[in-house]
């Protein structure tokens, strides 16, 4: 398959699975059930790796690390400036193996090893838009405005 013809399949694919997942969410609305759908969903992209080229991909630049391992934390939300965090749960996400998160979930991604990844996330807006979200300073209990501070604007594709 030619650059083009993969380009288009990968195309293909993730207009399929969003039209899929914009189904589900239709008929079941934002539960923890739906996100079930879209965890198989995103499962069965990702295992279609011809459709996403180390070429058209690249691992991080060497000395960078890769992602794959999540931290859930959870806090009572009654101070929107502080926060009190615990680990509930560490999750390995790994090929074949996804997460899902409801909105109101608390998470962090930690990279490991030298082994590059890539791995694949949905949200309901684009990052730029999801201008709510927050970031926990589990030592200091700070919260601050997440994609304000750490967010850069998407770049464009580059025909």
């Amino acid at each position: 398959m030619n650059a083009t013809d993969t380009t288009a399949a990968r195309t293909a694919a993730i207009g399929a699975a969003i039209d899929r997942i914009r189904g589900l969410e239709a008929e079941k609305g934002v539960t923890r059930q739906m996100l079930e759908g879209v965890h198989a969903e995103l499962l069965n992209l990702a295992a279609q790796e011809h459709l996403f080229p180390t070429a058209v991909f690249p691992p991080p630049a060497p000395g960078q690390k890769g992602a794959n391992r999540y931290l859930l934390h959870l806090d009572d939300g009654t101070d929107p400036d502080r926060c009190e965090l615990r680990l509930r749960e560490e999750v390995i996400v790994e090929p074949g193996r996804g997460i899902c998160f409801m909105p109101e979930d608390i998470h962090s991604i930690h990279t490991t090893g030298d082994r590059p990844t890539r791995h694949l996330h949905m949200y309901g807006l684009a990052l730029e838009r999801l201008d709510d979200r927050k970031a926990y300073d589990a030592e200091t209990g700070t919260v601050t405005a997440y994609n304000r501070n750490f967010m850069k604007p998407s770049a464009d594709a580059k025909a």
